[in-house]
């Protein structure tokens, strides 16, 4: 599978299918959830929310950044709107690292593997989340970090319609939970 643009790739429905386990003790088991997800793409971008690099540059929207409205439901005739994320152009991360590093292979192999990255955002709650695309390797993170919990998931691309999920979940009012598992793509 060559380079993705993590954005193209998502847009669509999918179906996710996770297992719930809480950590520490015998690792229980929770539950199991299948839900449905669809990202389409907001051409018109009609949110109120605006970036927060968007709004240190100027007070519109940037025209290289792409929309997506991401929703969830029970199945896919349940589906309920979350939240809207906005896609920044992929950028090269090798203009904010150093130019004076010492000749090291192993740094020039890890910062070629890290040449290109698509950082994306959204907000949850009423909080700014941030997540990065990885096209080398194909894997996405996503963070959301809340004033009691906080949230990592990681997404693997598989191939063209599957994903491997992991999402790591820490509050301070519950035990840490982990889930784990796919999305398939629908259509």
């Amino acid at each position: 599978m060559t380079s993705i643009d993590f954005f193209t790739y998502l847009i669509g429905k999918w179906k996710r299918n996770l297992e719930w386990r809480e950590f520490g003790g015998i690792y229980q088991h929770l539950s199991t959830s299948n839900t449905f997800l669809q990202f389409e793409e907001n051409t018109k971008y009609e949110s109120t929310y605006i970036s927060e690099s968007s709004a240190a540059s100027s007070n519109t929207q940037t025209p290289n950044n792409r929309y997506v409205r991401f929703s969830f439901g029970n199945s896919p005739q349940d589906m309920k709107f979350a939240y809207e994320m906005i896609f920044q152009p992929l950028s090269s991360s090798s203009s904010s690292t150093t130019t004076n590093l010492q000749p090291n292979h192993r740094l020039s192999q890890s910062q070629q593997a890290q040449q290109e990255i698509q950082h994306f955002q959204w907000k949850y709650l009423g909080n700014i989340c941030k997540g990065e695309f990885y096209p080398l390797n194909q894997v996405a993170i996503l963070k959301v970090i809340m004033p009691t919990s906080f949230i990592t998931t990681t997404y693997r691309i598989l191939d063209e319609s599957t994903m491997a999920v992991v999402i790591v979940e820490v509050d301070e009012k519950q035990q840490p939970t982990i889930q784990y598992g796919n999305m398939y793509r629908l259509n």
